[in-house]
């Protein structure tokens, strides 16, 4: 049992991955595609509105798999937001970037009125009704149902108006442009009849590779099998030991057994 529960501990030991170490929580992320929403929290499977692409939010912590991020200073009409957004969707950033971190636009009312809705549902609840020309501070947006909303904040709401009621949100990048996508060049292709001499063949190389493993994949397996093998093999020292007693015994018996037979009468016997 000893030996089993050995073998057992070592082969999880072996096994078992290693936690991963997290590392530093990042000061800043940047959002560098157009389909990074904020979430009201980390588990909210709807998401406030996406965040513009090249420009930055400030992280304030970490819970599951998701950054607690801020955007906007309460400067003026722009309300700071706290919410969270996917770890996997943002770049960390660790040196501070420049400013603006996130732009500062204004939407301003162009029809009759635009109502500012609870929810990008026009059937949530209505929290205000802004009138023609007014100016209402732009976050981000999102798209429900076909329709395009704006967040906004308009005085003491923030909300959602229809994107067809207000004008539109002139958003410029970011002036650190996105990194550029690195593109490993392709190994020039060497004409077969021209081909180097030096070269290795790839399929030789292949079969070199594979017979490597081979021998690796036997010096492991080989060693492991004796060493399971010799722990559970049983053992002979008990069995010959028990057959000589065997053996003895039968002996004995055989031997008082002839002892105790009578010796034939001959005729001599009787003279």
């Amino acid at each position: 049992m000893r030996k089993i529960s050995a073998i057992i501990t070592v082969l999880i030991m072996l096994f078992l991955p290693f936690p991963a170490i997290a590392d530093d929580v990042p000061p800043y992320v940047r959002v560098l595609t157009n389909d990074v929403y904020i979430y009201a929290t980390p588990s909210n499977t709807k998401p406030m509105f996406a965040l513009e692409q090249t420009y930055y939010a400030e992280v304030k912590g970490v819970e599951g798999g998701y950054y607690r991020v801020e955007i906007s200073n309460n400067v003026g009409m722009f309300n700071k937001i706290t919410g969270y957004v996917l770890i996997s969707k943002v770049d960390a950033v660790y040196e501070t970037p420049l400013t603006p971190f996130y732009p500062s636009v204004t939407v301003s009312v162009t029809a009759d009125s635009s109502k500012i809705y609870l929810y990008p549902d026009s059937t949530s609840s209505v929290l205000m009704r802004a009138t023609n020309s007014q100016v209402m501070a732009y976050y981000g947006c999102i798209v429900t149902s076909g329709i395009n909303w704006y967040y906004v904040c308009c005085g003491d709401y923030m909300g959602y108006v229809m994107s067809s009621t207000v004008s539109k949100a002139a958003v410029s990048p970011h002036p650190t442009p996105l990194p550029a996508a690195i593109i490993e060049p392709e190994d020039p292709i060497v004409p077969v009849d021209n081909a180097d001499p030096s070269v290795d063949d790839p399929d030789s190389v292949t079969q070199s590779f594979d017979g490597v493993q081979l021998a690796l994949i036997l010096l492991i397996t080989i060693p492991s099998v004796v060493i399971v093998f010799m722990l559970f093999a049983p053992s002979h020292k008990g069995v010959k030991k028990h057959e000589k007693q065997n053996f003895k015994s039968v002996a004995t018996t055989t031997q008082t057994a002839e002892e105790k037979r009578p010796k034939p009468r001959y005729f001599d016997d009787y003279l």
